[in-house]
């Protein structure tokens, strides 16, 4: 009787384990499943590895994108559903168009990119003596106060204003205090947007791509969820600052 007790005992545990093991399998695997789904579909993060994008982005922000308003790429094909025309103002990631002056439409590559959206299809894209200028709507412009990083004080004088279009959120761009170049007019060819940094007289955009694609949209930049800058020391080395203040801002 009492090895057919321990025998009954030991297939018990045995059966236990087993129930244990299958339900942490089962919930393990549709945590990897609900995580490629949503990585794929809906948000991604990114990393701000430039100056592009001051004041609104921060060389050292850690970014997460939303993906959903811009369609749905099926994995491992070149299928793309449910794509959406941006909206101006918005912060967008895309494939960065390659530098090839004979592609028309220019192509895109597997860099990423981040822009803010100031165009759409059929829309008229003018710059004149610095001022945006979008189907015959001159911006408005205001001084704006917001910090503006030592790294780029150290490279060039620029001022911060703040840059709004009629029927548009505002947004602070950085210029030059000198004259720049005129742009345009151009007319952004229909499924497509033309994308300027916020730094705007210091980085590459659409004035030298041309428009972009609708379809090399990855994704919407909805915040900042982390923020670290790299300071230069005295022996040539850097050490990192956490900026607390740039915890889980929302992006504009």
């Amino acid at each position: 009787m009492e090895f057919k007790f321990l025998n009954q005992l030991g297939r018990e545990l045995r059966d236990s384990i087993l129930h244990l093991l299958r339900d942490y399998t089962e919930a393990l695997l549709l945590a990897i499943l609900f995580a490629f789904v949503l990585r794929s579909f809906v948000i991604s993060t990114y990393k701000m590895t430039d100056l592009t994008m001051e004041p609104s982005l921060e060389m050292g922000d850690f970014l997460i994108g939303y993906k959903l308003p811009y369609g749905l790429d099926v994995p491992l094909t070149n299928l793309h559903f449910g794509q959406t025309t941006p909206q101006r103002g918005r912060l967008v990631v895309f494939r960065c168009p390659q530098t090839d002056p004979s592609a028309s439409p220019p192509a895109t590559g597997d860099q990423l990119c981040v822009k803010r959206v100031v165009g759409i299809g059929g829309d008229r894209i003018e710059i004149r003596g610095q001022r945006l200028i979008v189907n015959g709507h001159a911006a408005r412009y205001t001084r704006s106060h917001l910090h503006i990083s030592s790294v780029i004080r150290k490279q060039a004088r620029v001022v911060a204003l703040r840059e709004k279009l009629p029927g548009e959120p505002a947004y602070t761009i950085l210029i030059s205090d000198q004259p720049a170049p005129n742009f345009g007019p151009y007319v952004v060819p229909p499924h497509s947007f033309f994308a300027l940094s916020d730094n705007r007289d210091f980085s590459e955009d659409s004035r030298h791509w041309g428009a972009i694609p609708d379809r090399a949209i990855d994704a919407r930049i909805a915040m900042v969820a982390l923020s670290f800058a790299w300071n230069p020391r005295p022996d040539g080395r850097y050490e990192s600052h956490f900026r607390r203040h740039r915890i889980f801002l929302w992006a504009r």
